[in-house]
């Protein structure tokens, strides 16, 4: 971050680090040196732990912007990040350099330059981003991995819009990104702000219905939708939905006004690993006796008193059964 917007450049200029080692890493006395040579020095509280991203800031605890997140770890502010064009080397107490950036020059006030997981090449500057050149990316920086970044919904496991779903296709290890890139769209489009974006579905059609034993979550039609309730107030105001359609590659955008089933539970809420449709499924497969013949017509995943919940509804819609998505537990009928 070489050009922030929430305070001044010598208050909340940041960079972050990723260990890719498999020791861990105690940061402190290791320096910065930038494109002119200018040289900080590197104070760390917490180790850079194996795997690790950390954020590190400029200046230190005392002085660096109130109202964001503080780091754990600071370079000396007498260096500071030249917005026009930058480069930075990383060099051990021992005076080894071990990393650098190649010398970039997008930067833009308030976003922060990222490298690509997915490059060929960390030297290559075409290999860093800045925020908004992706729509997938809002908010995920500091203090996270990078992700790749995405300026098309063909991400969504399909080659382009309307290809076939691989047959095994499992649509929950797309949540996370899939929120990022609501938070993307929203913010470009309509504003929002960051905390207000939530959880709501994960949503599978069948047409016709099928039984639970012949599931194929490729053969069945995705959606996910992200409910926005404006200033985190859920009932003075319409709210805006956000839906994916998964198979087509599209979203589109709706108001309405939320109902009591939804639940106002951020992404970074449902880290617990959550089993698949086809584990569903297979795990539960006794249970559903109480169908008899019946097939299910909507298999869909939503949030009831903060717990992550798959829901089967019958053809006929009017019988439903629900499973705790963590613990796989029948919730209530």
């Amino acid at each position: 971050m070489a050009d922030p917007s929430a305070c001044s450049d010598e208050a909340a200029e940041w960079i972050e680090l990723e260990n890719r080692t498999g020791d861990d890493i105690d940061l402190n006395g290791f320096l910065l040196v930038d494109a002119a040579g200018n040289e900080a020095k590197i104070t760390a509280e917490k180790t850079l732990w194996a795997g690790a991203t950390m954020q590190i800031g400029r200046g230190s605890w005392e002085t660096f912007c109130v109202g964001q997140k503080h780091p754990y770890a600071y370079w000396d502010g007498s260096l500071g990040l030249n917005d026009d064009v930058e480069s930075l080397q990383l060099i051990d107490p021992a005076g080894n350099l071990l990393d650098e950036t190649p010398k970039l020059d997008r930067f833009r006030k308030g976003m922060s330059m990222s490298l690509d997981p997915e490059a060929f090449d960390a030297d290559d500057p075409a290999s860093w981003y800045v925020g908004d050149d992706c729509i997938n990316t809002y908010g995920t920086s500091p203090g996270v991995a990078n992700p790749p970044c995405r300026t098309e919904l063909s991400w969504f496991g399909v080659d382009h819009p309307g290809a076939e779903l691989p047959a095994d296709f499992d649509p929950l290890p797309f949540l996370r990104d899939a929120h990022g890139l609501a938070q993307g769209i929203l913010d470009r489009e309509l504003d929002v702000d960051e905390d207000g974006v939530y959880f709501h579905v994960l949503r599978a059609d069948m047409d016709p219905a099928v039984d639970p034993e012949d599931f194929v979550p490729g053969d069945a039609h995705w959606t996910i939708t992200f409910v926005t309730y404006g200033e985190n107030d859920l009932w003075t105001r319409t709210n805006l939905f956000l839906t994916f359609d998964i198979n087509d590659g599209t979203y589109w955008i709706e108001e309405d006004f939320a109902s009591d089933s939804l639940a106002k539970v951020r992404m970074e809420e449902l880290d617990a690993v959550t089993m698949g449709a086809t584990d569903l499924m297979a795990a539960l497969d006794d249970d559903w006796g109480w169908w008899d013949d019946v097939g299910f017509i909507t298999l869909s995943r939503a949030s009831y008193d903060d717990t992550p919940t798959w829901i089967a509804v019958d053809e006929d819609n009017d019988d439903r059964q629900y499973y705790d998505a963590v613990t796989w537990e029948e919730r209530r009928r």
